[in-house]
């Protein structure tokens, strides 16, 4: 993304969603949500080093402040949109979101082209995309690698046409203490293989400190977690 695409975007998304914008050096922004549930019509663009905090509620003056559990939830309206896009920008640090609503072939979050992004303390509910990766569609040309970190998030009643949830393509994904289905609520499915997980070519999954699969379902194969190399 060009300088003025992502400053246009920026400026988008902050008088739309955002309280307040807090920069700490000329190469990190911060950007904090107020807690609430917010309609979007168009794919948010992230740039590279930005960090999205969600759950505020307007008083606090530091990060340790925010309410624990409190999260802001973005909800897309226009069919065939992604919440977010992170084309080759790193260091994108998102926590504290709800992502829901995705409809027709978007994705609630699509990140490509060796993208790099670290969901903290996330949930990614009642995402229906008709192609791969419902929650998450990540690709990359090979050699390179998007690599995308999942700690302490909840994925669940996430669905695609294809193969579902976290879809992995030349990508390399570290997951810790993430729960794929909560164990009383709705899991994920999938058409073709993978109901949690489908990863293929150059491709890395690390599950790590209590992972849990449940209610995961798929027509084709691995219920929960399916790798080729093809």
């Amino acid at each position: 993304i060009s300088k003025p695409e992502r400053a246009e975007a920026q400026k988008y998304i902050t008088r739309l969603l955002f309280l307040t914008v807090r920069t700490g050096s000329p190469k990190t922004i911060t950007i904090r949500i107020i807690a609430g549930n917010f309609s979007l019509t168009g794919v948010i663009i992230v740039g590279p080093n930005i960090s999205i905090y969600g759950g505020f509620n307007g008083t606090e003056n530091r990060l340790n402040e925010r309410v624990q559990g409190s999260k802001s939830e973005l909800t897309m309206s226009t069919e065939s949109e992604s919440i977010i896009n992170v084309s080759s920008s790193r260091g994108i640090v998102i926590d504290g979101l709800t992502f829901k609503g995705v409809s027709g072939t978007g994705h609630a979050v699509h990140v490509e082209n060796g993208g790099s992004i670290t969901f903290n303390n996330c949930i990614f509910t009642g995402n229906n995309s008709t192609e791969n990766g419902g929650a998450i569609y990540s690709t990359a040309p090979i050699p390179d690698k998007s690599t995308v970190i999942i700690a302490d998030c909840i994925f669940t009643g996430n669905s695609s046409g294809m193969t579902v949830e976290l879809f992995i393509k030349e990508f390399d994904p570290y997951c810790k203490q993430v729960d794929f289905g909560e164990k009383t609520g709705s899991g994920n499915s999938a058409t073709a293989g993978g109901g949690a997980i489908y990863a293929e070519c150059n491709s890395t999954v690390n599950i790590q400190d209590n992972g849990e699969f449940y209610r995961n379902t798929t027509e084709g194969m691995g219920g929960a977690v399916y790798v080729t190399s093809s």
